[in-house]
């Protein structure tokens, strides 16, 4: 090699996706939060859009499963205006193998402290969760 130094090129970013389907996508995962398996994410004052997980460990070497789990919660917040966002993965969870249970919680506690720390203002809304829409939700994804 001769020494000299050839600069990487960079591509200039562009959007991955149109403004209309990141707005449907968020709006969706708002309700994973409202209604669904996330209702343990809920922070009072903003909107938060996010994603359950439950995922199966494999057994090394082998063409199966170990009998263990990892939850997981991932997050943005304030949806309506997205400022942070961040994952909680719990791996094997002793109470409970579901992310709506074990990992939402966490993010909730997180979250709110980084918001508040922060000083990012509020949603601007008030949410009520449906009556009785997570009884069962929360804890299957």
């Amino acid at each position: 090699p001769s020494g000299h130094v050839v600069p990487a090129t960079v591509a200039p970013p562009r959007p991955v996706l149109t403004p209309a389907v990141s707005s449907t996508l968020t709006k969706m995962l708002e309700q994973v939060v409202l209604q669904g398996t996330g209702t343990n994410a809920i922070i009072p004052g903003y909107l938060v859009a996010g994603k359950t997980g439950t995922s199966s460990i494999p057994d090394p070497g082998h063409a199966a499963y170990t009998p263990y789990f990892d939850a997981s919660f991932v997050g943005f917040a304030p949806a309506n205006k997205p400022v942070l966002s961040m994952i909680v993965l719990i791996e094997r969870p002793l109470t409970t193998i579901y992310g709506g249970s074990a990992a939402a919680p966490v993010f909730k506690e997180v979250m709110s402290y980084a918001l508040r720390h922060y000083g990012i203002p509020s949603s601007g809304v008030v949410i009520h969760p449906l009556p009785g829409s997570a009884s069962f939700a929360s804890d299957v994804t």
